[in-house]
């Protein structure tokens, strides 16, 4: 019986476990929610490190721009300080001979040298104004050529260091809700471990509870029908799942036979001990039923009873037999 019993508590045990629901709680709701985030900020991480290579190529051609700009702007400067030196020389030149020019007798051979000297520099002075001009516009195109090389220079440092603080920013995004993770899938193994430890133990004991269960008609909430005195009134006290109606003494192996219960000649504790009539000096006419309190290793058993023929009919009143020969009715 208790071999039954045991097995039956088992594979109840194992089937309310292998049917126990998924485990679902606000942990794996932030799991899920973590992962989406983490998912999303490796994402943004990864576009953020292919727009710094983008960033670091552009702002390497646009030092490159700048330097050449800057070297253009350097040479133009000084090829307009170059051609308004030679022009400011040009027109001394100029002055001087204008100065000769006005004291030259006009009819001598050095008035006519001088004029023609005084064509010559006036062309020069002309010629070298027209090119001081062009420097002057040379200079100020690669001069604003070269702040603007500069600006963008500017602009493309000033983008790639506010991706580098955002990249930082999102890399400890990453980094805390990585943290975080384990801490909350640490937590969910607990929460899990309680869960199965806590369905494992209802599992038990729903187990048991059925285990504990009559396996025949439980007579339970029927109330006690025999006379008072009776040895079936004290079993039926005892032990309220027997039946109700199950006739004298003597009758009550066949009886719990018929309402499902097991019955065989093997005392256990809990069971009741069923006497045939005039069976070990009981009623020749009504038998004898009595409760099995012990089972002792020498192959006796102790049951307490009642009856009107005790001291005490209400029972319980003790007594020490062998097994041999009687039946016992099994409560599961």
């Amino acid at each position: 019986m208790k071999f039954k019993k045991t097995l039956f508590m088992t594979l109840a045990a194992a089937a309310a476990l292998m049917t126990t629901p998924v485990f679902a709680s606000e942990t794996t709701e932030q799991i899920t929610d973590t992962k989406t985030t983490i998912q999303k900020t490796e994402a943004v991480l990864k576009e953020a490190q292919a727009q710094k290579e983008t960033l670091s190529d552009r702002l390497t051609q646009e030092k490159t721009l700048l330097a050449t700009a800057e070297q253009r702007s350097q040479a133009a400067s000084e090829d307009s300080k170059t051609a308004a030196e030679a022009l400011a020389d040009a027109r001394k030149q100029l002055n001087t001979v204008n100065a000769v020019s006005r004291t030259a007798d006009i009819n001598s051979a050095d008035y006519a040298l001088t004029a023609a000297r005084k064509t010559a520099l006036e062309e020069t002075v002309k010629e070298l104004s027209t090119q001081l001009a062009e420097k002057r516009t040379g200079k100020a195109a690669a001069r604003t050529a070269a702040d603007r090389a500069k600006k963008n220079v500017e602009e493309l440092t000033d983008k790639q260091q506010a991706l580098l603080d955002q990249t930082a920013a999102d890399q400890k995004t990453l980094t805390d809700e990585q943290a975080n993770l384990k801490k909350l899938e640490a937590k969910k193994q607990q929460e899990e471990k309680a869960a199965a430890k806590k369905a494992k133990q209802e599992a038990e004991a729903a187990a048991k509870a059925a285990a504990d269960r009559p396996s025949g008609i439980d007579h339970s909430a029927s109330g006690n029908a025999y006379s008072w005195g009776q040895c079936t009134w004290y079993v039926k006290t005892v032990a309220p799942w027997v039946g109700t109606y199950w006739g004298n003494g003597a009758d009550w192996g066949y009886s719990a036979a018929a309402d499902g219960y097991r019955v065989d000649s093997t005392p256990t504790v809990g069971s009741v001990v069923v006497f045939a009539a005039g069976q070990h000096g009981f009623s020749a006419q009504y038998g004898h039923v009595g409760y099995v309190e012990s089972v002792n290793d020498d192959g006796t058993f102790t049951f307490s009873q009642g009856g009107m023929g005790f001291a005490s009919p209400a029972g319980p009143n003790y007594q020490t037999l062998s097994a041999a020969g009687l039946q016992f009715i099994h409560k599961n």
